[in-house]
């Protein structure tokens, strides 16, 4: 009794396969292709807007896009190191510095907004922005809300963190951006950051290192500067007068 009922489950299963063999095989009406397309669509939409949101880009950069800016002999090194970047998935971080102007907020804002398009999670802040988080956190909430917002940031899988070094550093500000450069350090490789700044690397960490040691310091400030080198080497240089006043984007007789 126990071997006919075996064998009509075994009987009833295969057929129960065949059936659903058959069923996926049948024809899928267009109209409904098109639907579960355009739901698909519609959801990565949803996922780009809502990082998009979330990554906190400045207003005039959300739009801007890495084919569109302007490439000449003053920053295709550091375009050309960008596209790479992003080629590889964001597997490691660089630095951008230049004078005023030249276009490195700009650049680190078109790599975020591929990061986003790509499905990564990518935020852009300058520094004070990092520490008055930090501050607000510390003012109206506790240790639960200082962790929350320090992890927010540090665990971001692009971190971009903008004119480093031109913060007023204090004893609490240093403490609190260790804070978040040694929780970034530690996630080892699986994220990528990416910094700006107007000196070259060595002047930056002498000036910063000048500063941590005015705010009573310099060790902890040499901590932040060591980090930041370990993540984001090598640095490309962005040379030229200010953008500001010229358009970013290509004419047709301008692009390569």
């Amino acid at each position: 009794m126990l071997r006919c009922l075996g064998d009509l489950t075994a009987d009833s299963m295969a057929n129960i396969q065949r059936r659903c063999k058959e069923n996926a095989s049948l024809p899928v009406p267009e109209n409904i292709r098109e639907m579960v397309e355009r739901d698909k669509r519609f959801a990565v939409e949803q996922k780009i807007i809502t990082s998009r949101r979330a990554s906190v880009i400045p207003v005039r950069y959300v739009d801007v896009k890495l084919c569109e800016l302007r490439v000449d002999k003053e920053n295709y090194n550091a375009i050309h190191n960008a596209r790479a970047l992003i080629a590889s998935d964001f597997k490691y971080g660089v630095g951008f510095w230049g004078d005023k102007g030249t276009g490195k907020s700009t650049l680190a804002a078109a790599i975020a907004n591929e990061a986003i398009a790509c499905g990564f999670v990518a935020k852009m802040f300058n520094p004070e922005r990092m520490l008055g988080r930090m501050f607000d956190a510390s003012t109206y909430g506790g240790e639960e809300r200082i962790k929350s917002v320090r992890e927010d940031i540090a665990k971001s899988q692009v971190l971009i963190i903008d004119d480093f070094g031109s913060e007023t550093l204090t004893h609490q500000k240093l403490s609190w951006m260790f804070e978040f450069i040694n929780e970034r350090w530690n996630q080892g490789r699986n994220f990528c950051t990416i910094v700006t700044s107007n000196l070259a690397f060595l002047d930056l960490a002498a000036t910063y290192n000048g500063a941590a040691e005015k705010a009573g310091d310099r060790p902890r400030g040499e901590a932040i500067i060591d980090r930041i080198r370990a993540m984001t080497w090598p640095w490309y240089e962005m040379r030229g007068k200010s953008r500001r006043q010229t358009t970013l984007t290509l004419t047709a007789e301008e692009k390569p």
